[in-house]
């Protein structure tokens, strides 16, 4: 999808659109996969995206089979349950 790091950069931080929320979700992934320097600010966002499961590691890929979860946080996830704990 992506070949470079400033091309995903480029998509991560909304200076090139993305087609799609498929492709913003991996151009982050491509970023954490790549090692990819971040600024301070980057690095939080990247580590939300990972709690949330939108980016997966090798801490949270079993957790998730190896499927990233978009657009719903672990909060949101959690409520849409009856009781919290199925």
């Amino acid at each position: 999808m992506f070949s470079s790091i400033q091309q995903a950069r480029s998509v991560a931080k909304g200076l090139t659109p993305s087609v799609s929320l498929n492709e913003y979700y991996g151009a982050w992934q491509f970023l954490y996969d790549c090692n990819a320097h971040l600024d301070s600010s980057d690095y939080y966002y990247m580590q939300k995206l990972i709690c949330d499961g939108s980016v997966i590691t090798s801490g949270n890929s079993e957790e998730l089979n190896g499927n990233p979860s978009f657009g719903i946080s672990a909060m949101g996830a959690m409520m849409l349950t009856e009781d919290g704990n199925s």
